[in-house]
């Protein structure tokens, strides 16, 4: 049985080496005694109960600059609660147990309470942890497992790009379709979902026959016309391909004769023009009894893996045994469907060409060889049951090597990154059925999202985790958003590498105040303009006639900041009036 588990602050020994602390929850006093020596306190809190939701414990951010080492602090707590070796050469982590305070340490910080020592979490208490790592961002060159090793006592799930981008990308795109379809079977009016005249977007699946199917065709014929012994077969072959292409089958013949068949720049199998998937098609409706022949996608589908698995045959030792598929699937196609296709292929197929076809909602595009199906909340409601079928069938063919590709469309970059973290989360929680308290950890998730969305991130993922209503949660978020800050209490953001936390109220605060509070900006412009303007008040001190104090005054139209082009029109006119007293 899971505890309930919760961080409560975090002592970390940063570059400088001075010890930087880090708050949690609400109603926690810090103070330095000497070097690497804090004494903590409880006092009253200030945040009402159940303030983020019935669910959500507390949210606390981390902010600073670039390279201030946000991203190195989220991970190292990680690392610490999964018993790795963090990058900091000094930490203490304290956390409250079932309501009982304990600290996981290497013992360099010492951390007090009322000045008592703080008991030790034994690495065995650790398995009561759900631990929840989102970053976003794919680096090539990155780490290349997760955060934390599955060895780890503590249960650890990490769904940042780095991790996910290098497993399964098709298990990911399944997480979306799942989520997607929960919520639009719910009606959720989620930022995933809305469009800019604040109506429901409708976005677009498209699965599509990911390579050639003429190419495929060729590549199985190919493979047919040189593997084959000179006999019935070959015969047979060559009879059903050459009623109304006489020319062409001569040209096959000679092409097997003369072993040219697989030279490059071959002229004969090899020319462009030449359709070998219609030609494959009208061969092997001889032998079909079913209708797969009749939808393009479906065969396509068939002939492409058919292609695959008799290459992956013939580059091995034992060739035979594909020259003996090979023969079977030319004198009788159906007879090897199932065993080279999979049971259900068939009756998979058709069901997927059913939905496409007998739904207004659905239809089948590029020739056949896509089909596109529209997400959205009406859509899923009235066809739930055939729509879960179709996700199904598709997901399962992608699983059993299927070249098919998947898309959306109709959404945007936005709307993607927060589809990416939200259905990762999402299945994780409903297949994992999280116990006792879980952590979740952010890094800058909020980068990309436009302004008017950062305004709502925290609303919105709060409203997701209190959907789970069965589970607890605690947020640590870092972030470069002063939009995210507004909706954070003070004493719940903190600033690194520093031991000083905020004492700013950021609460409902405005937003124009923060973003210039020391907390985001040092100035109230730009870097690029702030230059521009310096240099425009050095050319007026310089000005030694009318005309240079005219072109030096040319940038005052720009300026948008009144008081700056307030300040810098005095100071022209200051100058105006120095060169007229030296006239006169």
């Amino acid at each position: 049985m899971k505890k309930n588990i919760e961080i409560v602050a975090y002592f970390y020994d940063d570059a400088r080496g001075r010890v930087s602390a880090l708050r949690f929850v609400d109603g926690v006093e810090i103070r330095p005694l000497r070097a690497y020596a804090v004494d903590m306190s409880f006092t009253s809190t200030q945040l009402p109960p159940a303030f983020f939701g019935p669910n959500v414990l507390y949210v606390a951010a981390v902010v600073g600059r670039n390279s201030a080492g946000k991203t190195t602090v989220l991970q190292d707590i990680c690392r610490i609660i999964g018993g790795e070796q963090p990058k900091t050469s000094g930490y203490a982590l304290v956390v409250r147990e079932e309501g009982k305070i304990r600290q996981i340490t290497n013992r360099k910080i010492n951390v007090r309470l009322d000045g008592k020592v703080i008991p030790e979490m034994g690495r065995s208490r650790r398995g009561d942890w759900n631990v929840v790592y989102y970053s976003g961002g794919y680096d090539p060159l990155g780490r290349s497992r997760a955060l934390v090793t599955e060895s780890s006592r503590a249960s650890f799930y990490d769904i940042s790009d780095q991790f996910v981008c290098q497993s399964d990308a098709g298990d990911d795109f399944t997480d979306k379709l799942l989520y997607l379809e929960a919520l639009a079977a719910d009606q959720n009016r989620s930022l995933i979902y809305e469009s800019e005249d604040e109506l429901s977007r409708e976005i677009r699946l498209t699965a599509s026959v990911g390579y050639d199917p003429d190419i495929a065709a060729r590549d199985l014929l190919e493979f047919a016309l040189t593997s084959l012994d000179s006999g019935p077969h070959r015969t047979r072959l060559l009879k059903y391909l050459q009623p109304k292409e006489s020319e062409i089958a001569l040209d096959i013949n000679f092409a097997i004769e003369s072993g040219l068949v697989f030279k490059e720049n071959s002229h004969f199998l090899l020319l462009g023009d030449l359709d070998y998937f219609a030609f494959l098609r009208r061969y092997v409706r001889r032998y079909s009894k079913g209708n797969i022949t009749d939808e393009p996608m479906a065969f396509a589908l068939a002939i492409g893996r058919m292609t695959e698995i008799v290459q992956e045959a013939r580059h091995r030792a034992n060739s035979g045994s594909a020259r003996e598929k090979m023969s079977r699937v030319l004198t009788q196609f159906d007879a090897v469907l199932n065993e080279m296709l999979g049971e259900d292929f068939a009756s998979r197929i058709e069901a997927l060409v059913w939905a496409a076809s007998s739904h207004n909602a659905t239809r089948i595009v590029d020739g056949g060889m896509a089909m596109e199906f529209v997400l959205s909340g009406q859509n899923i409601s009235t066809n739930g049951r055939w729509f879960d079928g179709v996700i199904a069938d598709l997901i399962k063919l992608r699983q059993e090597k299927y070249s098919i590709s998947f898309g959306f469309s109709g959404i945007s970059e936005g709307q993607r990154t927060l589809l990416t973290f939200y259905s990762r989360l999402f299945v994780r929680a409903t297949r994992s059925n999280f116990k006792g308290c879980t952590l979740l950890v952010i890094d800058e998730h909020e980068l990309g999202l436009h302004p008017e969305w950062q305004r709502r991130y925290l609303q919105e993922l709060l409203t997701f985790l209190c959907s789970f209503s069965s589970e607890r949660f605690q947020v640590v978020l870092s972030t470069h958003s002063p939009f995210l800050i507004s909706d954070l209490p003070g004493n719940l953001v903190n600033v690194v590498p520093h031991f000083s936390y905020n004492t700013k109220p950021t609460f409902a605060a405005n937003l124009l105040d923060l973003l210039l509070s020391p907390l985001f900006l040092e100035n109230s412009t730009s870097e690029f303009s702030a230059a521009k303007i310096s240099a425009m008040l050095d050319r007026l001190r310089e000005a030694t006639n009318k005309q240079a104090v005219d072109d030096a005054a040319a940038l005052l139209p720009l300026i948008g900041d009144e008081l700056i082009r307030n300040f810098c029109t005095i100071r022209v006119k200051e100058k105006l009036h120095q060169l007229a007293r030296h006239r006169d």
